[in-house]
């Protein structure tokens, strides 16, 4: 597996290329393009974020905390 650390810094890269490739979007197709990467990077956060979570804390205590955010 490729760890916590290196999945969230893959994912902010695919992020960052999103925006990068909204940025200089020549037109509609390509700034779809973006928005996708945009959308598939992002998610990377949430899920190690709730990953990090199951890891540090009980079952009850991780699923107060996931409720709670």
């Amino acid at each position: 597996t490729f760890g916590r650390k290196k999945t969230y810094f893959i994912g902010m890269l695919i992020f960052l290329s999103g925006t990068l490739c909204c940025i200089f979007a020549e037109n509609i197709h390509l700034f779809l393009l973006g928005r996708l990467l945009q959308g598939a990077g992002g998610i990377v956060s949430a899920v190690v974020g709730w990953a990090l979570i199951q890891d540090v804390y009980s079952d009850n205590e991780g699923a107060r905390l996931m409720s709670w955010l």
